[in-house]
This record gives structure tokens, C-alpha cells and sequence, in this order.
């Protein structure tokens, strides 16, 4: 990489030395802090998505002179115990759990298990017979919903709750900004379902700077639980409103059905 960095120029004495271009290697400066900040070889202090392991815990002055002390907080007795101690333990409770069963299958109180004797009437072999287990994946009532994809399903539950407008972004500054609800659904989509961004923007058709955009800013925790709050409380409030209507749409007839009676009844004593 050094060749394409540096150039070849003659000095005062004319001879021929080499300098460093200054924008090439700044470019390659941001190259590598791009690289290092995808692999996670570099990390940022103060970001949200590029902090390093050490300072999401705390820190280890501090672990060192109250270890006893949180871990008395936290109530876990595992915690507490040595390493060593909690596998002798385990390994102990393991030893117990194959004895008892090695046991039961020699008593053949395990009816469960398929034993083979020799003619000596040894046990040689034994084994724990699987049945199949049916999961009804042809079952007929499945045959009788139509076929729907996830894009269709957040589509209607956007317009159902208005769900969408749950995504804020992490900077206040920024708040005012909606997101495309298509990259969005697209976002959504790729961390429910474990696909990773790259692959989400290989296999649809959205911008993938707008997805980077929207994965970064606008999809985290708290904008999640907040539109998975409102989703059920929407609905109500939109059944409420709903019913709201047609009341008043029932007195409105009902005015005017009382009002042309009694324009009826007037014309009648007249």
C-alpha cells in the first residue's frame, strides 16, 4: 500500500526522494477506521454502536475493591462460589443423575426404554425408541387462510395503530424527521427474523444508505417496546372511536327523525 501513498520528486539537490501525498493518506487513514469500526477492532467511547466491550461494563478499579460487594446485591449465590467449587458440584449432581438412571433401566422401571438381553440374561444394549410426532403442518384450517406476507402484515398493523410513529430518532435535534416506512418494515423485518442489513439490502429493492440510516437512528430498544406498547392500546382507542361515531350518527338521525315528526304533527293541527 506504502507505493501508492508516496511519490517520487527531486529536492533542492536535485535528487530524487520520496514524500507522502497527503490526501491519499488521509483517505486511507478513513479507510481504515471504516474497516476497523466494521470489525470491531476500533471502537468509539461515546457512541452507541461502536463502544468496546470495556466500556459497557464497569470499570475494573472499581470491580476490584467492590466485587464482594455487588455481588452480595445481585443475590446469587453462584456468583459467589469459586469456579472450581461449582463444577465439583455440578459434576457430583451429573455423577448422581447417570447413577439413577443406569439404576432404573437394570430394574426395568423404565418403561420407556427398550432393553436387549444376551442369553445370560445380561443387559447388552438398550435404547429409547422416538415416535414420530405429527405437526400438522398440512393441517386443513391452515388451508383455509390465505396466504399473506410480513409486509402486508406490519402495512395493515401501521395503519391499524399508527405504530410507525413510535421511531424517533436518537438525536433530539433530529426528532422531527419520519423515517420511510418502507425502510422501516425493512429494518424491522431483518431484526426479527436474525438477517443481517447487508443481505435485507441485497434481497429488496429500499436504498441501502437509507437502511444504515434508519437501522442507526430510528430501530433500538426503546423505539420497539414503545410501538409494541402502543399497538393494543391503538386498537382499542380505535374501536372507542369507532363506536363514538355511530352513537352520534344514531342521534343525528334520531334528531331529524323527531324533528320531521313533529314538522308533521304541526301541519296536522293546522
Amino acid at each position: 500500500m506504502s507505493r501508492y501513498l508516496t511519490y517520487k520528486t527531486r529536492n533542492n539537490e536535485n535528487r530524487l526522494t520520496k514524500k507522502i501525498d497527503g490526501n491519499r493518506y488521509e483517505f486511507m487513514v478513513y479507510l481504515q477506521i471504516s474497516k476497523g469500526l466494521a470489525d470491531g477492532t476500533i471502537s468509539v467511547k461515546d457512541s452507541n454502536n461502536y463502544r468496546a466491550l470495556e466500556d459497557e461494563l464497569i470499570e475494573i478499579e472499581y470491580w476490584t475493591k467492590h466485587k464482594d460487594e455487588i455481588l452480595s446485591q445481585l443475590n446469587m449465590p453462584l456468583l459467589s462460589m469459586k469456579v472450581t467449587d461449582l463444577l465439583s458440584q455440578l459434576e457430583s449432581s451429573l455423577e448422581e443423575k447417570y447413577r439413577r438412571v443406569n439404576e432404573n433401566i437394570k430394574q426395568g422401571k423404565n418403561s420407556d426404554i427398550k432393553i436387549k438381553y444376551n442369553k445370560k440374561g445380561e443387559i447388552i444394549k438398550w435404547t429409547l425408541p422416538y415416535t414420530k410426532v405429527n405437526d400438522d403442518i398440512n393441517n386443513p384450517f391452515y388451508e383455509q387462510l390465505p396466504i399473506t406476507s410480513i409486509g402486508d402484515v406490519l402495512q395493515f398493523t401501521a395503519d391499524t395503530t399508527d405504530f410507525m410513529k413510535s421511531f424517533t430518532h436518537l438525536q433530539p435535534i433530529y426528532a422531527k424527521t419520519t423515517p420511510d416506512p418502507e425502510v422501516t418494515n425493512a429494518c424491522i423485518v431483518a431484526n426479527a427474523t436474525g438477517t443481517e442489513i447487508k443481505k435485507m439490502k441485497a434481497i429488496c429493492d429500499v436504498n441501502g444508505q437509507d437502511m444504515d440510516n434508519v437501522n442507526k437512528n430510528f430501530i433500538r430498544r426503546q423505539t420497539l417496546c414503545a410501538a409494541s406498547a402502543l399497538s393494543p392500546d391503538k386498537i382499542k382507542i380505535k374501536e372507542l372511536e369507532k363506536r363514538i361515531r355511530r352513537i352520534e350518527l344514531e342521534k343525528d338521525i334520531l334528531k331529524k327523525a323527531t324533528a320531521l315528526l313533529m314538522s308533521d304533527s304541526l301541519d296536522y293541527l293546522k
